[in-house]
């Protein structure tokens, strides 16, 4: 039941910072009044939020994870020194009312800001390996935990290993060699990166279209790929860590692995 309840927090807040416009002051400012001070060390849902609107903003560029740890305060703070407000490095009510608000400034055009982005040659009709759309449920059942897959970048068609290692509403990989690795790291444009990249993963003869990002993160437990931790691979209708929320970047990507 707590699940649930916070699964509908999620989506109906979402659904407000997507369309701002259809979100009343009245009610921005009542979540405000019932917000808690987020500060290093918060977790939860409402850091999650956070910070998918200080990268709708323009102010966090990597993964929405829910835990507000160094990278989420030195976006807080350029958040705040952009928007003339004092700069404390936490979101209480001031940072959070402008933050959510129509009235928040963005960052000046910086190369900061930009992420590291693989190739995308552009292949022939017939030369590209494409993949079928897979509901998450189907995927999870063909893609067996300890288990060896293939997995094909769709621009380039770049192939390379990868064992799933555990995964709850998505599946986490990790390459099963530094040979892979090296070609993995290919297919991000040279090194490790929070984009996500269409792909085409062989489950069992049967190409599925899917969606990977490229930054390593969290246990690992093949020590010598060179991997730091763990990938992500989404399918159809996967979800985002525990919160259970979908990614429409990775349906996206899941699309275009489709060929569609």
């Amino acid at each position: 039941m707590r699940r649930l309840k916070r699964a509908a927090f999620l989506l109906c807040f979402a659904a407000a910072l997507l369309c701002p416009a259809l979100m009343p002051a009245s009610a921005t400012t009542a979540a405000a009044d019932s917000f808690e001070l987020l500060v290093v060390g918060s977790e939860g849902p409402r850091v999650f939020l956070l910070q998918k609107r200080l990268e709708d903003l323009g102010f966090y560029t990597f993964r929405a994870t829910g835990v507000y740890g160094a990278i989420t305060r030195n976006a807080v703070v350029a958040f705040q020194k952009a928007n003339n407000i004092i700069v404390d490095e936490t979101v209480g009510e001031e940072t959070y009312n402008l933050m959510f608000g129509n009235g928040a400034k963005r960052p000046s055009a910086s190369s900061k800001l930009a992420q590291a982005q693989g190739p995308k040659e552009q292949l022939k009709d017939g030369e590209r390996v494409i993949g079928h759309p897979l509901a998450w449920e189907q995927a999870d059942d063909a893609m067996r935990i300890g288990q060896t897959y293939t997995v094909t970048d769709y621009y380039t068609q770049i192939s390379f290993s990868v064992k799933r290692t555990g995964g709850n509403g998505h599946a986490d990989v990790e390459c099963t060699s530094a040979a892979d690795f090296a070609r993995f790291r290919t297919v991000f444009g040279g090194a490790v990166s929070w984009e996500k990249r269409p792909v085409v993963v062989t489950l069992g003869g049967t190409r599925v279209a899917a969606s990977l990002f490229g930054m390593p993160h969290g246990y690992r437990t093949i020590s010598t790929s060179g991997m730091s931790g763990h990938a992500c691979i989404y399918f159809t209708d996967s979800t985002l860590g525990e919160y259970n929320l979908t990614d429409v970047e990775h349906e996206e990507m899941i699309r275009i692995a489709s060929g569609s």
